[in-house]
Parts: C-alpha cells; structure tokens; sequence
C-alpha cells in the first residue's frame, strides 16, 4: 500500500497576498515536494497549520518538512545575534516543531529539506549560525544566483551514513539557498558538509529513519538520481516500517 506522507506547508495571511476575503489566509506548497513524493510511490498529505497533531501524526507513515524563505525564531536556533534573523514564521515553526517531535515519538521516518534540516538539529539540542558569511572564516556565500534547480557546490558525504547508503557516493553536487546553517548538531550525527566546512545534512541513529538535507532534493531530482534516490529511500522506509508493524 502506498505510504500516506505528511507535507508542512507555508502560510500566508490575507493582507500578504490580494484577496477580497479580509482576515481569510492560504497554505501554499510549491508542487514540487508533491510530485516527487508522489512518483517516489508516496501519497502526500497536505499538512495545514493545526492546534493538536496527533490525530493526523497517527494516519500518516511518513513526515516531509519542507522549507521555505523564513528563519527559525531566535528564541529557538540559539543563533548568537538575534538582529541576524531575517523573516521569521513564529507559528508555522511552532507548529512544523509539534509535527517533528510527534514524529520522532512514533519512530515514525521523517525527511527534512532546508529549513526543516535545521528544525531536526535543533530539536536534537543544536543551534544554529545566524548568518554564514559573518559568522564562518572562509566560508562562500550559500545563496546561488543560479535557479535552484542548478547546482551550486559539491558536498561531501560521509562513508557509512544512512546518506552515504542512499547516494552511493561521497561526493554530490546540491543546489544552495540559505544563509543560516547548523552551527551545533546536539545529538545528530553529520552526514554531509560543503567545501566550507558547513553542515550540510544530519542524521538521527537512534531514530528509524530520520534524515535531514540543507539543499533542495526535490527540485534536483528530476534530473538527478543521487538526489531522486533520497526521495525513494524515504518512501521504502516508509513502506518498510508499515509492513515490520
């Protein structure tokens, strides 16, 4: 059976966007985390902002947390300079935070894409670089002029991770839009870094499957397998772990 994965989306507010219906927002999802979900053999599940997520976190088999143009609040990264924190979505976090930790509860497999990568440190204990280019000696700018669906710099993936069993190889070319970066893993384990020396992807071992990435596989995958392979190894976990229950 196809396994049911949950999908974060954005949210904006009436007055972000031209509506005639004051006081009335939208969730947004940029449709490619939905196709390749769906074409890695999943069935994505929207996921809107909500007050209680266990009734939704005991349907589904699988959590994506997307990312999107926004930071995590400071109260949270442990970023050293407050004032370094661009647009910040108190509430989409919150609640991407509740949907991550009731996750993990479950052992339930979870996939992380940028924003959501940095969420999996955090709610491991780490802390994240307020701004890469202040806070980093020698580090390159990590976001690309390209589009995003060019890669930017190569990572370096570690032997031996559950990245590495994906990939199959220790070098991987990624696009790159983020100006923050996992400064402190807490409990994760690194799996991949830029030239740079920044965590670019990180891992929970003592989770089933919990996997996060700092660039955009979704938008790669299409024409990349080693990407396209991160995607299909979330949904088999997926899959595997329903058919072990």
């Amino acid at each position: 059976m196809n396994p049911l994965i949950g999908i974060t989306t954005d949210y904006q507010a009436s007055e972000e966007f031209r509506t005639r219906l004051e006081g009335v927002g939208r969730y947004l999802l940029r449709e490619t985390y939905a196709r390749v979900t769906e074409t890695a053999g999943g069935i994505p599940v929207l996921l809107p902002t909500m007050s209680d997520v266990s009734p939704i976190l005991d349907r589904l088999d699988g959590l994506m947390v997307t990312g999107g143009n926004f930071d995590v609040p400071p109260e949270i990264s442990g970023i050293p300079d407050a004032s370094k924190a661009r647009k910040i979505k108190p509430e989409r976090t919150r609640y991407e935070m509740s949907l991550l930790e009731g996750a993990l509860e479950r052992n339930m497999p979870v996939l992380g894409i940028c924003g959501g990568m940095q969420l999996i440190a955090i709610a491991g204990g780490g802390k994240l670089h307020g701004d890469i280019l202040e806070e980093v000696p020698e580090s390159f700018d990590h976001e690309q002029k390209l589009p995003p669906t060019d890669t930017r710099h190569p990572v370096q993936v570690v032997p031996g991770t559950l990245l590495f069993k994906l990939v199959m190889r220790e070098k991987l070319g990624v696009n790159s839009t983020h100006h923050q970066a996992v400064a402190d893993p807490g409990v994760c384990m690194v799996s991949a870094r830029a030239p740079d020396g920044i965590v670019e992807a990180v891992e929970m071992p003592d989770k089933y499957w919990v996997l996060g990435v700092e660039w955009h596989p979704e938008l790669l995958a299409p024409h990349h397998d080693g990407h396209a392979a991160i995607i299909r190894g979330f949904i088999r976990a997926c899959i595997d772990r329903n058919r072990s229950e």
